[in-house]
This record gives C-alpha cells, structure tokens and sequence, in this order.
C-alpha cells in the first residue's frame, strides 16, 4: 500500500508551483484561496518541510518543492493522458439535430433538459438548418423545419406542431388604437416577403390595406422580436409563441388564421437508429 499525502493537497501544490500564484490555482482548481493555503500549509506539515515560499505577489516553490512540482506535473499528465484514452475508447453516443432558428429558440430548446434527464448519456448536437433544406446533409441525423402541404419527400416524417398564423402584437401598441378592432391600421411586419398577410386578408374575405410598407424581416425570429419590442403587428404561428401570449407579450387579434396547410415536421431517414426513434418519440409527447 502506498503512503501518500492528501491528493488534493498534492494537486493544489502542483497548480500553486506551476502558475506561481494561490490565486491562480485556486482558480484552477474551482476552490477557494483560503482552502488552497489550508492544503499547501498541510502538505508542508506532512514533510515537516517549507516547499514554497512568497515571492512579490506569487509564489514559489523552494528546492525541495521545485523538486516535488516536477514530479506531480509528470504524474499528473500521465494521469490525464490515462483518462483521455479511456474517454476515447467509450465515445458517448451522439444525435445531430438539424433545426430552423425559430423552431429551435422558441420551442426545442426550453424542452431539452427534459431529454437530457431521460437520456443522460447521449451527447446531443442541435445545429442550424434552412428553411428551405429538403434534404438530410451527411453527419445530420434528424431534420426539424415547416412544410406546407402533405409531405411527399424520401424521408419518414412525423407532425410536431401545427404552423397556422395569425395576428398578434404588443398590447401596449393596442392600446395607441381609439378602435383596436381596427387593428391592421397598425405597422404590418414582413416574414421575408408580403405574401403572409395576402393570404391572411384573402382567407379572412377583407380588403388588404397597403402591403407595400412596413419592415421585412428575414426570418420568423426576427419579426416576432420586432412585435414583442411594439414596432407593428406580426403574422405568427401561435405554436410557437405559447410563452410570449401566456405572459402578455403578445395578443392574439383575431380568431382566423392563415397557413392552414403549414405543419413543422421531424424528418429522418427510414428505418432511422434507436436513438433517432427515441428523440422522435419523446417530442411527439411533449
């Protein structure tokens, strides 16, 4: 059996020698300074021996405890390189996540640590996809983005989420209205194009007021945070902003919605992983 001093002592001395500072290895170290004293105070006990001393406002380490320093760093680098391979050896599994920025932000993410407790060992990825992407690029495992109409595409699909719009803004812009049923008197917010509200006022059967003004934005993230800040009214899949009408961020301004056909869709390859299967099945109940 061997004889040994407190390893944390013998770590915290290491840290202190290499950096020169207590400070600096207590940083290191996610401890206090106070605690890394207490240990260099007890490993010099231990040796009945000074093996640093103060230098300006660091520290170094005497002969003796250059000596010790030396020795630690080997063993602890040994050590590290000893855990990496281990690491390596036993790859955590991993899922790619191919995800549009507003689905993402607004409703994936905030649901994650739910996944990350049922499935702790997985390393999971969440990277940007298009709005437009058809296709599953290599090293993506799921692909997460709206679709308008029946999909017909390669893949297996699975409905998440309903992509209707409709009006919504901040109640505070409202409130300016003598008449807030006369609402669309108010900045009208562009996604990418005008093309949202034309079909808006065209399934609501009323006469659309001048489309030709007010901001176009590049995507749904960015026109939802211009409506939440009070800039005009925004065409919004309200699946996707439950969080922001629930805290009066938003208001709903009518009941008719446009994009009826619209659906946010999790596709993957047939006969997917397991892991795909899992993840696909624990969206589905959130």
């Amino acid at each position: 059996m061997r004889k040994l001093p407190s390893l944390s002592a013998l770590r915290a001395f290491e840290a202190a020698a290499r950096l020169h500072s207590v400070g600096k290895a207590a940083a290191e170290l996610n401890v206090t300074h106070p605690a890394v004293s207490h240990q260099l105070k007890q490993l010099e006990g231990y040796f009945q021996q000074v093996l640093m001393v103060k230098q300006g406002r660091g520290v170094t380490a005497t002969e003796a405890g250059a000596q010790l320093a030396q020795a630690l760093g080997g063993a602890f680098d040994d050590i590290a390189q000893a855990c990496a391979r281990l690491e390596q050896q036993q790859p955590r599994p991993t899922l790619v996540v191919a995800c549009t920025p507003s689905v993402a932000s607004r409703w994936l993410i905030p649901l994650l640590p739910s996944f990350a407790t049922r499935h702790p060992d997985v390393q999971l990825q969440i990277v940007y996809a298009s709005q437009t992407a058809e296709h599953i690029d290599e090293g993506i495992d799921v692909l997460i983005r709206h679709w308008d109409g029946p999909y017909r595409g390669p893949y297996a699909s699975q409905p998440l989420l309903s992509g209707e719009t409709r009006p919504v803004c901040n109640p505070s812009l409202l409130a300016q209205l003598g008449d807030p049923a006369q609402w669309w008197q108010l900045p009208l917010l562009h996604d990418q194009s005008p093309q949202g509200w034309q079909i808006w006022f065209a399934t609501a059967g009323l006469p659309a007021p001048a489309l030709n003004s007010g901001v176009v934005y590049e995507d749904f993230n960015l026109m939802s945070t211009a409506a939440i800040a009070g800039h005009g009214v925004a065409l919004c899949p309200t699946a996707l902003i439950q969080q922001e009408l629930a805290n009066r961020y938003l208001v709903e301004l009518s009941p008719l919605s446009a994009s009826h056909e619209r659906r946010y869709l999790l596709l993957h390859r047939p006969g997917g992983s397991e892991l795909v299967t899992a993840f696909r099945d624990w969206l589905v109940q959130r």
